[in-house]
Order: structure tokens, then sequence, then C-alpha cells
């Protein structure tokens, strides 16, 4: 029992096991089965500590949920790879059959020095395994499932834009008004080293410029329809660069100003 319990509390780190064990213990004499999850309170500020970028709680007015903190890295999909796995045939996307290899289709290897890059040249299909290897989900509705693409730009419903506007209550994550210094937007950089890059909530990262952000918002379920990708790119012109900025692209194509940011539902 105490194992099974263990297994929902796996953190990239040892020392988030070390100090859930008391919790385990506690749990492990009062339940008789693996039905019970660990509560989220207390874990990562409500958040479940799971695979790649650690999370942050964002509420809006009907639900709560968990974003990455950043954009997927490199030595993360590095991570993803050597896990050789697979998307489960039910859950592949429409369009996505025949993406069975989940390697960037450029730069990969990546070079070293570039293990905290966002990972790029990935596509939407390869976004969907990863953040379902990570036990998220590329993020969509906040009630659940993909983002109509006609709601992309309504922070009510779509989980990306809420978290990036603070519930639209700011057209940058940073506030109202440009800064160009704020965010990365003349070259691709580590993830999180641009302070004044945070928000809509804090403890978020990068969601304006850096790289693109793989959502799943696609035009439909035809498999030549465009998904979205959400909040500007390091070669971003500035008016690209707001929360609401999208571009999109079909579903096998990448590009290198494209990457990943998953979403969990709570």
């Amino acid at each position: 029992m105490l194992a099974c319990l263990a297994m929902r509390v796996t953190s990239r780190s040892p020392f988030a096991i070390v100090a859930a064990l008391p919790l385990l213990v506690l749990l492990a004499g009062a339940v008789a089965s693996c039905e019970l999850a660990v509560p989220l309170d207390g874990l990562e500020g409500g958040c479940p500590p799971l695979r790649g970028a650690s999370q942050v709680k964002v509420s809006s007015a009907t639900a709560s949920y968990c974003i990455d903190t950043t954009e997927a890295t490199n030595a993360e999909y590095a991570q993803f790879l050597a896990s050789g796995f697979a998307l489960p045939a039910a859950e592949v996307p429409g369009g996505c059959e025949a993406v069975t290899d989940y390697t960037p289709s450029a730069g990969w290897p990546a070079l070293p020095g570039t293990d905290l890059f966002p990972v790029v040249d990935v596509n939407y299909c390869q976004a969907t395994a990863y953040c379902r290897w990570a036990g998220k989900r590329l993020c969509g509705a906040i009630a659940g499932g993909p983002l109509a693409a006609v709601s992309f730009t309504d922070p009510k419903q779509s989980q990306w834009l809420n978290a990036c506007t603070h519930g639209g209550a700011q057209t940058y994550p940073y506030g109202n008004t440009l800064d160009a210094n704020a965010c990365s937007s003349t070259k691709i950089s580590d993830v999180a080293t641009f302070p004044a890059c945070t928000g809509g909530f804090p403890g978020i990262y990068d969601m304006s410029g850096n790289v693109w952000e793989w959502t799943d918002t696609c035009a439909s379920s035809d498999p030549t329809a465009f998904c979205d990708a959400m909040g500007g790119a390091f070669d971003s012109q500035p008016s690209e660069l707001t929360c609401v900025s999208e571009r999109n692209w079909t579903r096998t194509s990448g590009a290198g100003n494209i990457g990943i940011r998953c979403c969990l539902d709570l």
C-alpha cells in the first residue's frame, strides 16, 4: 500500500518523496486500496509533482487548474525521448496517426549548453505526447478537453490565456504596457531567465516571447486543420508579444520557434 501511494508523489527531486513520507505513513494506515490519491493541498502550491516543469495552480471563475511554470526544456524533452513513451492508440489525435517518431525535426540532439533552452521543432502531435508522458495535457479549455478555435481570445474559456492575462485583466503577462526588455524577444534563451517576464499569475515565466507554445486549439477535427500556438517568440514583432497573439500550423508542422507548455486539470 505504501508503495502504491508513493507512486503518486514521485518527483524529479528525491527530497519531495522524503518530505511526503509522514503523509504516506498516515494514509497507509487509513486507506485500503489505491482509490484515494494523495491530496493536492501543499504539493507545489496545490499541484502534484509530475514529470517535466513544476506547475503553478491558477484559478478562473469556473475552475482551478495547474500550468507549467516554464516551457518544456531540451533536458526535459530528452528524458521523454529516453523513456520510450508512446501515446496510447486511443489517445492519438486525429491527423497524428502517422507521427510515431517524437524526435524534433531539426537540431537534435540539442547542442551542449542548451539543456535549459525550450525544446523547439516539435509539432502538435509530439507536444500532445510529451504532455501526456508528463501526466498532463496540452493547455485547452478550462472546462476540460480541447478549446474551440473561436474561443482562443476568451480568457474565461482558455487555460493558456487565463493564465497569461490573469483572467483577462492585462494585455501582457507582466502588465498592460509593452516592455521590450521584459521577455526574451531577440534571441532564444534559457527558460525563466527574465525575471520581469512573469505572470499573469506569480511563478509563470516566458508566456510572452522565447518560443510560441502549442495549445490544444484546432480549427476542426479534420486532420489537415490548423492548430494554435500562443504568446509570440524570440523573433516576433512587438505586436505578436501580447498574450492573445497566436499563429497556427498544421498538426504535423514544427519550427525553430515553437515549443511546449502543459496544463493539468484538477
